[in-house]
Order: structure tokens, then C-alpha cells, then sequence
């Protein structure tokens, strides 16, 4: 029975404890991993003098995918858990510092016996020269949270310019890649969206919904729903608030969840804008599929507003800091 979920595979560097690169320090030259590795003298310290690491920390030393052994090698570490745990993917991390030809390969051995795994990169810009047929499916989706900040949690940017900034994202990728993008507010190597909100709940509630209704899938970083708080690391790689601190929050977010369930248009419909208004500081948009549609409205000012959707043939109220939610099946 296959397991829902993805493992985190770190194929582009090891620790210093990985047997191959323990035999490189010991055997220097004459190792059999030497090509395994980018050692630049011997005899092998740990120092990035001594070898490739990431970003010279030398605890990280770089493995070298255009080796053949080492293609092989990861080629089943991804096969052994597809078979063995029945997961749905990989996310690769590190990715955009991969050898290209190695990925093109692992891509074609893990989709000719599991069509349907998931392989997600991971990348903090425009992904799109690593999507497609010879690379991965879809992608951590920062231009997208850079975004949210920019607008839910800083409030820095306007309507229209997020409004140009999310068409520009949609514009780099074919639907099908946008439909699958890893829509996160915040991960492991960030501050939490609430940190960065400044702790104003309500910019997190914004956000929440926005991330939930938006085109792509959206990614929920543990303890957010809860209302957990952090800086960067190691803030935000705090220990899971269990006793549900929020009740605010998580009722808001399984609320989210279930109109995103509840929704075929969210999960698989077009994504057209209907409002960025800069002076009223209103943003709305549309998800639609046939006759089932999801109309979000987002209110960032201080004033209240009322607003006619014809196509909806409903008006609304929409409250400072809040957001309006239209449903139709």
C-alpha cells in the first residue's frame, strides 16, 4: 500500500561520517571514492582548502553526480524507498546544484518503474530551466512566498504590483507545472510568516487563505496553523507546539481545507484577477471550472467596503483586514 508523502533526498552533498568520504580521508589518493568527491590537495583535513563543500562548511562536502558510481549509488537510494516504503517522491535538495545530466537520468530510471512519483527541486528563484521532461515535475515555490511576504506579512508592496508579481510567476511555468508548485509561506530555512507578520494574526489568516485557494499545492510548514513563531534558523526549526495554543488559527486553516476539498475549481480551474486596487487596498480573484467557481477577496486597509460581483449575482461586505469568500458549485 503506498504511503502519501515525499522523503527529502540531499543528493548533493553528504556528511563527513558517509563511509565513502571517511575512505577518501583515510586513503587520501589511492582512495576508491576519490572521484566520489572534488578534493583539491592531500592530504584531506576537514576544511574547505581541502575539498568542495557547501558554502565552505566543511561538515558538507560536495558529492560529484557526473561520477558514474555516484549516479548509481543514488539511483537506489531513490528506488529502495519507492519500493520498500511506498512513498510518493522526492524532493531534492539543493537541486539547482546538481549535475544536470545525473538528474535527467535519476528522472528516467525512477519514472520508467514509478510513472507517478513526484519529483520536486528545490530552488530559491525561477525554477523553469529545471522543469520538464529532463528534469523535475514542479518546484519550492519561494517566488511565491517571497510575494506573500512582501504583501500579507510586510504590507510593503501594492495591490497591482503583487497583482503583476504572481502573472509574472504564473507566465514562467506551462499550467500543469503551476498546478503542482510547492505554494509555501514559510519552510525549515526561513523565518516563520508570522515572525515576519510582525504577529499580527490577521495578516497570517490572509495569507492562509490566499495560499489555500491560489493555483499550485499548497504547503502548510508545521505549526503555523498553531500559531508558532521563529525566527531563521534555528527559530524556525522549533519543536511542534502540540496543545494547540490557537484555536483561531487551526479552525481557520480546516476551514480552508475543506472549501479547497469541497472545490474542484480550486484544485483544478483557471486563475483569473478581479481586483488589485491600490488606493482601496482591495485584492480579489477568481478560480473557475465549468459552472463551479471560488471568488477570494482580500481587504489589507482600514476601511470596510461593499462590492458587486455580477457574475456571482451576490454583494458583499468585505471588513478591514479580512478576506470574503464566494462559493458556487
Amino acid at each position: 500500500m503506498r504511503k502519501p508523502g515525499i522523503l527529502d533526498g540531499v543528493f548533493n552533498h553528504v556528511g563527513i561520517h558517509f563511509a565513502p568520504f571517511e575512505d577518501l580521508v583515510r586513503n587520501g589518493e589511492d582512495s576508491q571514492y576519490r572521484e566520489w568527491f572534488y578534493p583539491k590537495r592531500f592530504p584531506i583535513e576537514n576544511t574547505p582548502e581541502c575539498y568542495e563543500c557547501v558554502g565552505d562548511y566543511p561538515y558538507m562536502p560536495r558529492l560529484n553526480g557526473a561520477n558514474s558510481d555516484v549516479r548509481k549509488y543514488v539511483r537506489d537510494v531513490l528506488l529502495y524507498w519507492l519500493d520498500h516504503a511506498h512513498i510518493d517522491g522526492w524532493r531534492f535538495d539543493v537541486a539547482d546544484e546538481l549535475d544536470r545530466h545525473a538528474v535527467t537520468w535519476w528522472r528516467e530510471e525512477v519514472k520508467k518503474k514509478y510513472p507517478d512519483a513526484v519529483l520536486l527541486c528545490e530552488t530559491w528563484g525561477d525554477a523553469s530551466n529545471m522543469l520538464g521532461p529532463d528534469g523535475f515535475d514542479c518546484a519550492m515555490n519561494y517566488l511565491f512566498r517571497d510575494a506573500m511576504i512582501d504583501y500579507f506579512a510586510h504590507g510593503s508592496i501594492t495591490e497591482s504590483i503583487f497583482s503583476n508579481r504572481l502573472m509574472n510567476m504564473l507566465m514562467r511555468y506551462p499550467d500543469q507545472m503551476n498546478m503542482a508548485m510547492y505554494n509555501c509561506l514559510g519552510s525549515h530555512d526561513t523565518a516563520r510568516f508570522l515572525t515576519e507578520c510582525g504577529n499580527e494574526e490577521w495578516r497570517l489568516k490572509q495569507a492562509m487563505a490566499f495560499q489555500m485557494l491560489f493555483l499550485g499545492s499548497p504547503a502548510i510548514y508545521y505549526g503555523d496553523e498553531l500559531g508558532m513563531t521563529g525566527e531563521n534558523d534555528p527559530g524556525c526549526r522549533g519543536g511542534m507546539i502540540w496543545e494547540h495554543p490557537d484555536q483561531n488559527l487551526l479552525t481557520w486553516e480546516k476551514e480552508l481545507v475543506q472549501v479547497r476539498k469541497e472545490h474542484e475549481s480550486i484544485r483544478k480551474g483557471s486563475y483569473e484577477p478581479l481586483i488589485a486596487d491600490d488606493q482601496a487596498h482591495l485584492f480579489a480573484f477568481k478560480r473557475s471550472l465549468g459552472t463551479d467557481y471560488v471568488i477570494a477577496v482580500f481587504n489589507s486597509g482600514e476601511i470596510s467596503h461593499h462590492l458587486d460581483f455580477t457574475e456571482a449575482e451576490e454583494s458583499v461586505d468585505v471588513q478591514p483586514h479580512s478576506v470574503k469568500i464566494i462559493t458556487k458549485s
